[in-house]
């Protein structure tokens, strides 16, 4: 169980494995009616720099680059990767959220205390959930390779996270390992080869500081928010 837990964590960090004809999306605004794709656009307008993934912002001598990452494999980060070769090399560092200590670290408090992800004492989710709810709930992990025994236990605040995660990257990160081909292990692997700096924009144990603080009712309120949204993510 604490492997299927990691591995959902390290998913959530740094992305799986290379996409297969049977992971892809479906461009949502494209399916909107004209006039509302209308509206957007407009809506967005006025926003400055509101195209594109990659940008600079300088203040005197001092340059930073910026670019919006991806967490999953994606064939258009071959031409990112290779905009982004000449500001690398310049670089002092790379920030990205979290590098190789933090992943490290996190595995290492996993492997340590399985209850960061599962609580091992009082009422189970199916027990705290409605028949229905929890039958959505059970399926819907299920997909994701989580049993319901597993699920069960879990700590609401994660599975609400899981189920945005489609089931199609749960199955290429079981049979292909958690890490690789996100934008963000691409970067840091290029920075690791040239021996610069790669420094975490958060601590390892943010993810479990967002939501120590809700009560009951609330971590209940996460799963019942995603589970409509969980077959189309």
């Amino acid at each position: 169980m604490n492997r299927v837990l990691l591995a959902g964590v390290l998913m959530l960090w740094s992305g799986g494995a290379a996409a297969t004809a049977e992971c892809v999306g479906t461009d949502l605004i494209a399916a909107l009616p004209q006039d509302q794709r209308e509206q957007l656009d407009r809506a967005v307008a006025d926003a400055p720099f509101n195209r594109g993934i990659l940008w600079q912002a300088r203040k005197d001598t001092m340059v930073m680059t910026l670019v919006g990452t991806f967490h999953f494999a994606d064939p258009r980060h071959d031409s990112t990767m290779r905009r982004l070769s000449g500001p690398m090399q310049d670089a002092a560092a790379l920030y990205v959220e979290a590098g190789p200590k933090e992943k490290a670290r996190l595995k290492q408090a996993l492997a340590e205390d399985p209850t960061l992800m599962v609580n091992p004492d009082g009422a189970t989710l199916p027990e705290r959930l409605s028949g229905a709810e929890w039958s959505l709930l059970s399926d819907a992990m299920a997909l994701r390779g989580t049993p319901a025994m597993v699920t069960a236990k879990l700590r609401p605040w994660y599975v609400a996270m899981m189920l945005g995660i489609s089931p199609c990257m749960m199955r290429q990160m079981a049979g292909n390992g958690a890490e690789g081909g996100g934008l963000d292990d691409q970067l840091i692997q290029s920075a690791q080869a040239v021996d610069l700096p790669v420094r975490a924009l958060e601590p390892w144990n943010t993810i479990f500081a967002l939501f120590r603080d809700l009560s009951p009712a609330q971590e209940l309120d996460m799963i019942r928010a995603s589970l409509p949204m969980a077959a189309h993510a």
